[in-house]
C-alpha cells in the first residue's frame, strides 16, 4: 500500500508501517499544494492513504468522489502519537471508506479528541 504523509505528520510513524511504501509531500514535491490539488496529485500518483494533521480537510474538501483514504491525526506531538501508534497503524491498514472513526486520548484530568479519524468517501 502506498501511504503519503502530509506536512506535520511525524515521519517516525513510517517505522511502524514497514510493509508499506511511505512518502512525504516534500519528497514528492507537493509541499506547497493546496488540499484539493494535493488530494488530486496523490490519487493520480496511486497513493492509497493520506495521513495528515489538517483537521479542517473534511470541511474544506468534498470527499465523496475521492479514491484515497484520509487518516487525520488531531495531534502531531510524538509523545502523544507514540501512545496511539497501534490505533494509527490500524486506521492506515484498514483504510475504511464508509465511516469516520474518532478515538479519544485521555491525559491526566483533561480529555482531548484525538486521532486517528478515517474520513468517509465513496468507494472507487
Amino acid at each position: 500500500m502506498r501511504v503519503l504523509f502530509d506536512q506535520g505528520t511525524p515521519v517516525a510513524i513510517a517505522g511502524f508501517l514497514p510493509e508499506h511504501t511511505i512518502r512525504t509531500t516534500r519528497q514528492e514535491g507537493w509541499a506547497t499544494l493546496s488540499n484539493g490539488d494535493l488530494l488530486r496529485a496523490a490519487e493520480d500518483a496511486g497513493f492509497d492513504v493520506l495521513v495528515t494533521t489538517d483537521n479542517s480537510i473534511a470541511y474544506q474538501q468534498n470527499l465523496k468522489e475521492r479514491k484515497i483514504a484520509i487518516v487525520v491525526l488531531t495531534q502531531n506531538r510524538w509523545r502523544i502519537v507514540h501512545r496511539m501508534i497501534r490505533k494509527i497503524v490500524a486506521a492506515v491498514m484498514r483504510r475504511r471508506r464508509e465511516a469516520t472513526q474518532s478515538l479519544k486520548y485521555r491525559s491526566g484530568k483533561r480529555s482531548a479528541k484525538a486521532f486517528p479519524r478515517v474520513l468517509p468517501f465513496a468507494s472507487p
